[in-house]
């Protein structure tokens, strides 16, 4: 739940795209190259498509640049993300703070996966 709350935060924020299959650099430097080349201010989310068949997205904030399938799962960490996620709450979009989790503290520890 946490992860498609994250997906509907992330649309709501802006996206830009640019093309670097002609490019020797990888993607997450070719994107903080093109954060540095364009001034652009988080929160934004960088589209970076590699080939014709693969595009890494990014987020940008103040804190750096994170990979946007991380950000999705642990949008409660990012202070503008949170204030975003409030705004689209009151709107209906999506649930109410006290139907989702917020923060680690409120999550069961899986320790299946924990011992291995």
């Amino acid at each position: 739940m946490n992860q498609l709350i994250g997906r509907e935060i992330l649309k709501s924020i802006q996206h830009y795209k640019f093309d670097n299959t002609k490019g020797d650099l990888l993607p997450v430097t070719a994107a903080r190259k093109f954060v540095r080349e364009n001034k652009i201010n988080g929160p934004a989310i960088i589209e970076v498509a590699r080939n014709k068949f693969t595009i890494d997205k990014f987020y940008w904030c103040n804190k750096g640049m994170f990979s946007a399938a991380f950000v999705e799962v642990n949008h409660v960490n990012f202070e503008e993300l949170r204030m975003i996620s409030t705004k689209l709450t009151a709107e209906g979009f999506i649930p109410q703070q006290s139907e989702m989790y917020w923060g680690m503290e409120s999550r069961e520890p899986n320790y299946e996966f924990m011992y291995a």
